[in-house]
Formats: C-alpha cells, structure tokens, sequence
C-alpha cells in the first residue's frame, strides 16, 4: 500500500525521470500497480528496480528487476561471527561486506545508447 501511495504521489503531476529504485520490491510493486492506473508503462516510460528478491518479483506479470541480497551467506556469517564472539569474548566491532547482485528481468528498459560520453 505504501508503495502505491508513493508512487502516486510521485507521478501524479508528471515526472522527469527515466527511472525509480525502489527501496524495496514491494515498494516497486506498489510503484507499478499506480503507474499502470495513471497510463505509464514499465520500462517503457519508466524503469524499475527493486531491492530483496522477494518472490512475487519474479512472477510473469511483476518480473521485476531487484538487487538480491545474499541471505544464506549473511546468516551463516552473522551466526559465525557470534559464534566467535562469544567463544573469544571480543567486545570489538566486526565489519564484513557481503556483495548483493542484480537480478535482470523486463522491468527496465535496455539501453541502446551509451549512457555517457568518455571523449
């Protein structure tokens, strides 16, 4: 619902961009079902990304672009690092970077042109 209110909101009056990323799918979902009641078509007036991977993203009429996060591996290093923790009594700060990826669907639109110029 929050990502229908917003994406009313934000295209209700006419936009100027290409393109939304969504903070999350379901928000991106929301986004869609309001641009399909205002007339605007995804990816053709507007590409779409989401974030999480959520599984109604990948269904035929959603197939939304998403960044997947890998949940298996941040679970099994959050429980390693506990582990650690608590075996070693560390009180110290733990940082690790686990790489999403991009999941590609149809929900943007692919670009035929490059982006920038490098002359």
């Amino acid at each position: 619902e929050s990502g229908v209110e917003m994406g009313r909101k934000i295209l209700q009056n006419g936009y100027n961009f290409t393109a939304v990323f969504a903070s999350t799918d379901s928000n991106a979902i929301g986004l869609m079902q309001a641009a399909r009641e205002i007339g605007i078509h995804i990816p053709e007036d507007i590409s779409l990304i989401g974030f999480d991977n959520i599984r109604i993203s990948a269904l035929p009429q959603i197939d939304l672009t998403t960044v997947a996060q890998p949940k298996e591996e941040m679970a099994v290093s959050a429980v390693d690092m506990l582990m650690k923790k608590i075996e070693t009594g560390s009180k110290t700060f733990t940082h690790k970077i686990i790489k999403p990826h991009l999941i590609e669907r149809s929900s943007c639109k692919k670009l035929n042109e490059p982006i920038c110029n490098s002359d």
